[in-house]
């Protein structure tokens, strides 16, 4: 399935995969969608169910949670500290707007709403809660446009 195909939120998914996977390149990252399985440290990207903000518009609000993940242990939480920073600092220089042709999808902006802690068991976890807004690369500038030609 090429990724022209796919649904706007797992382009989305995808770009921002690789991006990390690029730009933090000490932790191994995955994709929800692909059903992860792995041992910490690692960082997975979901995103969730996109709105279209006007109909046929092509562009759209994707909510987006990034967790990494580390075993629960005294020797990790240094290093999960400096990795939730790298990961922060990756976010912050993402290229807003950015276009990611391999994916089929356009990053216009978006906001990190909140970083919470998510320790369970023997992993301690911090997930990173984003609004991204996007568009589908298959309409200039993600958005129809509906104005006609006027020669002058």
């Amino acid at each position: 399935m090429s990724d022209l195909t796919m649904p706007i939120k797992w382009r989305l998914e995808k770009s921002l995969t690789g991006e990390l996977q690029t730009r933090v390149p000490e932790l191994t990252w995955y994709s929800a969608q692909e059903n992860p399985e792995g041992a910490p440290p690692y960082g997975v990207v979901q995103c969730d169910e996109e709105r279209e903000t006007t109909p046929g518009s092509g562009v759209f609000y994707v909510p987006t949670a990034i967790l990494i993940s580390h075993n629960f242990d005294a020797a990790a939480n240094s290093e999960h500290v400096k990795m939730v920073q790298a990961v922060r600092y990756a976010l912050e220089t993402i290229p807003r707007p950015g276009l990611d042709e391999d994916h089929g999808v356009k990053i216009f902006g978006f906001t990190i709403n909140r970083t919470t802690q998510a320790n369970v068991e023997q992993d301690q976890g911090t997930l990173f809660e984003l609004n991204v807004g996007c568009g589908v690369i298959e309409q200039p500038n993600g958005v129809t446009n509906y104005t006609a030609q006027v020669e002058s």
